[in-house]
């Protein structure tokens, strides 16, 4: 049986937010490796496997402020807040091309729901319970940022065992807020993680986005940024450290849709043991987004011959007056610099850590990379 037979007498077609939803994802299917967007991903033991749905258990988060600030469990908002959220799920509905965006709307079951008010500054932590084994998460954060209003996020996952952890985050931001987001995540080598993002900034709005991620049997992250408002800006880092058999996919898409917008990419995986790794960056630029700045750059370390990475950066431009470049590098750790670092005295070892050290360090710090290495 796939995927969508075991789960489908799961699902209840009880709330506003889900009509529709299983209908959709029954026409569409779950993709396959004949999917343009998933074609370096190994969907078939995910699409094969059988979950049960995961015990309702709320993400405990803490803020640093709360005056004027709305910070609800998502079970709450769908009470208090339906009318937006509902909105936004209709649109989510309507537009979303990912299947597994679409499931995680189908058994959505907690999360977190943060309003941020005009002029409002807070940061926030959340941390995530436990996995449970052999279940379906599929957690929920609904994010609204007003004028001016600033926000930092940090969290973290830790998995163990076999699960499927199918996370949708989606960000909305008002003229000149700005959000912070910093993801350090440990899935478990038998399960699976796909991690949506979806982001709509408007005019002087700014996101930053950082992950940090040691892969899992399947673990796929789809961001997709859409530069409203003139210049709105967006920053995109990754820092990605699979071995073993771990595989790790980021599939990027940043949309200029007006002038003088900014974006940057810049995505790192050190590969080990048999690992894989993708990344596939687009870049649109829309015909009305002149003087459009974007960056796109991924860079590929191998420390195993038996490791695996696939690039595919690319641009679409439609406007006259942009600066853009993309680039890509895959490589094995140069012959001359280990022989130098090995002439000071390092073992082969020793010298390809030293090289995996600078590589990572450009994106974050050691104390922060260095855990995931072990």
């Amino acid at each position: 049986m796939s995927l969508l037979e075991t789960l489908k007498p799961q699902f209840e077609e009880n709330a506003p937010w889900k009509k529709g939803v299983w209908q959709a994802l029954e026409q569409r299917g779950l993709p396959t490796k004949k999917w343009d967007a998933f074609k370096y991903s190994s969907l078939l033991h995910l699409n094969q496997a059988s979950f049960k749905l995961a015990k309702v258990d709320e993400i405990r988060f803490t803020i640093s402020s709360a005056a004027g600030i709305i910070a609800l469990p998502l079970n709450s908002a769908m009470r208090s807040h339906g009318a937006l959220l509902l909105k936004g799920f209709q649109k989510n509905l309507r537009e979303e091309t990912n299947p597994y965006a679409l499931l995680n709307q189908a058994f959505v079951s907690s999360g977190i729901f943060l309003y941020v008010p005009p002029g409002k500054t807070t940061e926030m932590e959340w941390t995530l319970p436990p996995f449970e084994e052999g279940a379906l998460h599929s957690p929920r954060v609904e994010i609204f940022l007003g004028k001016g209003a600033h926000l930092a996020i940090r969290y973290a996952t830790q998995g163990k065992g076999h699960y499927f952890y199918n996370q949708q985050l989606q960000l909305s931001l008002d003229e000149g807020a700005t959000a912070s987001i910093e993801e350090h995540l440990e899935h478990s080598s038998e399960g699976f993680a796909m991690h949506t993002m979806r982001a709509r900034l408007k005019k002087e709005a700014a996101l930053k986005v950082l992950t940090v991620s040691r892969g899992a049997q399947l673990e796929r992250h789809d961001l997709q940024v859409v530069l409203e408002g003139e210049r709105s800006s967006a920053d995109l880092k990754g820092l990605s450290l699979p071995d073993e058999k771990a595989e790790i996919h980021h599939y990027l898409t940043v949309r200029h849709a007006a002038p003088n917008c900014h974006s940057n990419q810049h995505y790192k995986t050190l590969l080990r043991g048999r690992s894989r790794a993708s990344f596939e960056g687009k870049i649109y630029v829309e015909k009305e987004a002149q003087q459009t700045e974007a960056y796109q750059l991924n860079n590929n370390l191998l420390l195993s011959p038996k490791a695996q990475a696939m690039s595919k950066p690319n641009l679409e431009i439609l406007a006259d007056d942009v600066k853009a470049s993309h680039g890509a590098t895959c490589a094995r750790p140069k012959d001359e610099e280990l022989f130098y670092l090995q002439t000071r005295g390092l073992s082969k070892e020793e010298a390809e850590w030293h090289l995996a050290q600078g590589f990572c360090r450009e994106l974050v710090p050691e104390a922060v990379f260095s855990r995931f290495l072990k």
